[in-house]
């Protein structure tokens, strides 16, 4: 999906519901919600079978994940002891998991009205596969008992940085892209980069970094699963950043129940912000790219790289239907 202006004014306006009507302790929960939405939401849709819907559903576990593990623990006897979820965490992993599964229910919406870009896998295939995950995991987490933190720190975010590279490199996102599609049933031959186009992950990949580094050195800030799931997948900033550092957000975020929704200032600042950005994206760099263009493949090759994944209107088409 791209960011024009219908979709910036949609945007405008969820602020304005937002401001206006949530209230209290329920703005964080709001923002944790429409973030998880958003990113499916916003995600293009991939020539390859329910990518779009499993890429960002891999996000959202990798970022569970790597909050996890970068829980402050102690040891005892030689074994690490980790902090037990509290009831806020395990609200949050039920809110999580539930809209993750509500939104598999997109498959049975029409085309033209569904949340995601196309059509998600079965919502009881979802469920099942997340709740065998879970299990896994629970039954890892025995076997960390004896590792060292940091050794399992570093393990993670070579995993990260594993995933980047395979993405970044034409190679191996071919390669990786044919392999899912020999377990779709989709042509092999047809496999090509464009297939694993992950929004927002560089910027989820820097941020689960810079957390999994500052635990490591011992700077990283306690934080609940709400507050770290809403940092990684904030969406105003899951597109183009920018990546902000935890305690700075977590420090905002905490701050959400005492800040006034229609405070004067707070709103003049704002729009100025929007407004001025608008006018740079719209007015200066549109202006600049046909400008500086010699011929009329150029602006269509500068949106294109903007936006790789964008399919044409007949292609998105087809994978709504599918």
């Amino acid at each position: 999906m791209n960011f024009d202006l219908l979709l910036i004014s949609i945007l405008v306006g969820l602020g304005l519901v937002y401001a206006v009507l949530v209230k209290g302790k329920w703005r964080g929960w709001f923002l944790l919600v429409a973030s998880v939405i958003a990113i499916y939401w916003l995600q293009t849709a991939t020539p390859v079978r329910f990518g779009n819907y499993i890429l960002q559903t891999v996000t959202v576990a990798l970022t569970a994940l790597t909050w996890w593990v970068t829980r402050p623990s102690s040891h005892q006897e030689g074994k690490a002891v980790w902090p037990s979820l509290t009831r806020e965490d395990w609200l949050t992993l039920a809110v999580v998991f539930g809209l993750v599964v509500a939104l598999a229910f997109n498959r049975f919406v029409a085309a033209d009205y569904r949340l995601t870009p196309a059509r998600p896998p079965s919502p009881l295939w979802v469920a099942g596969i997340l709740l065998a995950l879970g299990l896994v995991w629970a039954g890892l987490t025995r076997l960390l008992r004896r590792a060292d933190q940091r050794k399992v720190l570093t393990a993670v975010i070579l995993l990260i940085v594993l995933i980047f590279i395979i993405l970044k490199s034409p190679p191996l996102s071919t390669a990786a892209a044919a392999y899912w599609r020999s377990l779709t049933g989709q042509q092999i031959a047809l496999a090509s980069p464009s297939d694993l186009v992950w929004l927002g992950f560089s910027y989820v990949a820097f941020r689960l970094i810079h957390t999994l580094r500052d635990r490591q050195t011992g700077i990283l800030p306690d934080l609940t699963l709400r507050e770290y799931v809403t940092y990684v997948l904030f969406f105003p900033a899951y597109v183009s950043g920018p990546i902000d550092r935890a305690e700075r957000f977590v420090a905002d975020f905490r701050q959400l129940p005492q800040i006034k929704g229609l405070d004067a200032n707070r709103w003049l600042y704002g729009g100025q912000r929007i407004f001025t950005g608008m006018f740079k994206k719209f007015v200066i760099a549109d202006s600049l790219a046909l400008g500086m263009s010699l011929t009329p493949e150029i602006p269509a090759a500068c949106h294109q790289a903007v936006y790789p994944a964008a399919p044409l209107p007949g292609q998105l088409a087809a994978l709504r239907r599918a």
